[in-house]
């Protein structure tokens, strides 16, 4: 085994560590996926009187998070075992995050250094949210590693062989990954164009949709038959006045600003990578067009402080200036970044359901991480080729992703 190898795993087991430290001492870099999880072992604990009630009954509780976690705490409550080492399952379930995310890349990247890959891999245990619900357990993890494997078969398959068994295997991960965190379920139009594009009216496609319907059955019965639909419950903080006189314009301007400043949040050491942080602007019809629908969303943002969220930059304009100019400026950076730097058909398809797969008013910066870095290196068509996995590169995004740490550590406990 070379010195190489040996330092990645050194480096592994120093990652690992630092996340059982977390365990032992409660960390939560998101301030609220602790108080999240023993919302969840309550509600679980409910199910134990009386798990026929609470299942049709779910919306009563005010979680509009999926109820399959909450049932598999609930019965692994019954069978003896202690918080702590529920924790801990949950905790080593979540590691193959890193696993899955290195297979996606390996199927991509096949050409490029393996052990750069695989560091590329690691960074995930730098993302504030991982590590928040790996030791709080939430459904968005379990639901984020099932995506995740979902992304390697269609990976597979766009990559590799046209094996219309990867079709199949994708569409079932990425239903078990809708279970448990139904904004995931969006993400099926994304590979439907695909499989379209490939298979056009051939009987394939035809067997797909059928797979895709038997797997939806049980969560359309559930949610619009049995009208269980939990989606919207819990509300939003200080938005009781502003629904009385909303206006959906406003509510689609608040996602698109702020969702696309949180993308290009994420999107800041590739750019730094790819040396475009100073790219000469070219003045065109485009960056006017870019502009106009800039400046429109502009004119109908009124997204409130007292939501809670809006990502990063949205916070920190709030916070330390009182108003959104800082933000507004970040968010036309993110649109000439976004809409026409890295625009194309691929790119903006999923961008629109990162946009719709949040349909709540409330918008939080955890629920893009790390998903965002899953995506940038998989399905986001933004040139990255083999030489970029190199050791300064690796560097740059390990320094981002370890100042978010100490950004969020700074937020939780000196600003919530």
């Amino acid at each position: 085994m070379t010195i190489r190898n040996n330092l990645l795993i050194l480096f592994s087991f120093f990652l690992y560590s630092s996340l059982i430290f977390g365990f032992v001492y409660g960390e939560d870099f998101n301030g609220g996926s602790k108080a999240d999880f023993f919302t969840i072992v309550t509600n679980a604990k409910l199910f134990i009187l009386d798990y026929k009630y609470y299942i049709l009954n779910y919306d009563e509780l005010a979680d509009r998070n999926s109820p399959v976690v909450t049932i598999i705490i609930a019965k692994l409550i019954e069978i003896g075992l202690e918080i702590p080492t529920i924790q801990l399952i949950f905790l080593h379930i979540s590691l193959l995050l890193c696993f899955y995310f290195y297979k996606c890349l390996k199927v991509i990247f096949y050409d490029a250094d393996k052990l750069g890959l695989k560091y590329l891999s690691l960074i995930v245990f730098l993302s504030p949210t991982f590590r928040a619900i790996s030791i709080w357990p939430h459904s968005r993890i379990i639901g984020l590693l099932f995506f995740t494997i979902s992304l390697y078969y269609f990976l597979k398959f766009r990559f590799k062989k046209k094996k219309f068994s990867y079709v199949l295997v994708n569409n079932f991960f990425l239903a078990i990954s809708s279970y448990f965190s139904p904004n995931f379920s969006i993400f099926a139009l994304y590979f439907f164009i695909e499989y379209l594009n490939y298979y056009k009216l051939k009987i394939e496609i035809f067997y797909y949709i059928i797979f895709s319907i038997f797997l939806a059955f049980p969560a359309f019965y559930y949610l619009f038959i049995l009208d269980v639909f939990f989606i919207f419950a819990g509300g939003t903080p200080g938005s009781e006045e502003y629904l009385k006189n909303y206006l959906v314009i406003s509510y689609l301007s608040n996602k698109i600003l702020i969702i696309s400043s949180i993308i290009f949040f994420y999107l800041i050491p590739i750019i730094i990578i790819k040396k475009e942080i100073w790219t000469k602007i070219k003045f065109d019809k485009f960056l006017l067009i870019i502009f106009l629908f800039f400046i429109i969303n502009i004119a109908f943002f009124d997204y409130k402080i007292e939501f809670t969220g809006g990502g990063i930059f949205f916070k920190f304009s709030n916070i330390f200036f009182s108003n959104n100019i800082f933000f507004y400026v970040i968010a036309f950076i993110s649109f000439y970044f976004i809409y026409l730097k890295y625009i194309n058909f691929n790119n903006l398809l999923i961008i629109f359901i990162l946009l719709i797969s949040n349909p709540q008013l409330s918008i939080y910066h955890k629920y893009y991480d790390p998903l965002l870095l899953i995506l940038f290196f998989s399905i986001f068509k933004i040139n990255l080729s083999k030489s970029y996995f190199n050791f300064t590169n690796l560097s740059i995004v390990y320094l981002f992703y370890f100042t978010l740490m100490i950004v969020s550590f700074y937020k939780v406990n000196f600003i919530n």
